[in-house]
């Protein structure tokens, strides 16, 4: 599945007119990708939010000459602005172009004007001292309605990828990852008070090591999860059934890791709960919400194995 086939099926069952509303061209794609383009979809956000969609909306009736000249302005504007790769700023205009004008962008043809000179202008010809060339001689009137074919280089802001990418991340996902964050240092705290606990007391409890040790990988493990979600790097890989049923296994320990505590504080009624008991729960409650989330992401960004066929019996 590309991006191109998936903003074809869009302007299929949807129309055309979805391309001039940003955000439900946006939710369609999350829709019909089921995620899956992760790196698309967030080019194609910043496609919309740079208004290239409504361009491309009105450049369907242009000339090919205008044509030509808005996409290649739009690539540049989208890796000087947001510092997006050429070649993905390339592939969703390429996209986008592709599914809803029903032709191939004419971005190679852009390319190849640049970057080759005509032949006139490409053999040196004398030039007499005094006398002007064509060039000077005939200056070129300039459309403002119509960008440049080569424009200047946009200077680059100062660049703040996270904003960017926090800006792009919805609500969901943040709370997510802030859950995470809280609960990856509540269990480190929990571990470092353990050692310190184990460190400092008399005679050393060998049952409360396995605790300690565990809450310190915890913290840890879901620090790292926190990264990849942020960055985006759960998918687009295959896995193998195992991995999927243990996915599924943390889910579940999870959940009744929670469930206990519930239960326990309800029976109890919080009596006798101290500061650090509380701690415990809320940074397994945090951890649990969010490594739930993270297992879910895991198996439904990843293809997995396909089980194998046993060999039938003579």
């Amino acid at each position: 599945m590309t991006a191109t086939e998936v903003l074809r099926t869009i302007c299929d069952r949807q129309g055309a007119d979805v391309l001039s509303d940003g955000e439900r061209l946006l939710s369609f794609f999350d829709d019909y990708s089921r995620g899956k383009l992760r790196p698309q979809a967030d080019a194609l956000r910043a496609l919309v939010e740079c208004g290239g969609n409504k361009r491309f909306a009105q450049l369907r009736t242009a000339p090919p000459l205008r044509q030509k000249a808005e996409l290649h302005w739009l690539v540049q504007k989208l890796a000087a602005e947001y510092s997006m790769h050429e070649t993905m700023a390339r592939e969703i205009c390429g996209a986008v172009w592709e599914a809803f004008c029903g032709t191939k962008a004419p971005l190679s043809q852009i390319s190849e004007s640049v970057v080759k000179p005509a032949p006139e202008e490409a053999k040196e010809k004398p030039k007499t001292v005094g006398q002007p060339t064509p060039r000077e001689a005939e200056p070129k009137a300039i459309d403002p309605a119509i960008p440049p074919e080569n424009p200047m280089p946009i200077l680059s802001k100062p660049k703040r990828e996270f904003a960017r990418q926090l800006k792009q991340k919805s609500r969901f996902v943040l709370c997510m990852l802030a859950a995470g964050i809280s609960g990856a240092i509540g269990s480190i705290v929990i571990g470092i008070m353990g050692v310190w606990l184990l460190i400092t007391s008399e005679g050393v409890r060998t049952g409360d090591i396995p605790f300690v040790l565990f809450f310190l990988w915890l913290g840890i493990v879901t620090v790292r999860r926190v990264v990849k979600i942020w960055q985006e790097k759960t998918g687009g890989k295959t896995i193998s059934r195992w991995q999927e049923k243990w996915s599924r296994l943390a889910m579940l320990f999870h959940g009744i890791g929670v469930v206990l505590f519930i239960i326990l504080i309800v029976d109890t009624k919080g009596a006798g709960m101290t500061w650090g008991s509380w701690l415990l729960f809320f940074s397994w409650l945090l951890n649990a919400a969010f490594n739930i989330y993270w297992h879910v992401c895991f198996i439904y960004d990843n293809d997995v194995q396909p089980r194998k066929k046993g060999r039938k019996g003579a």
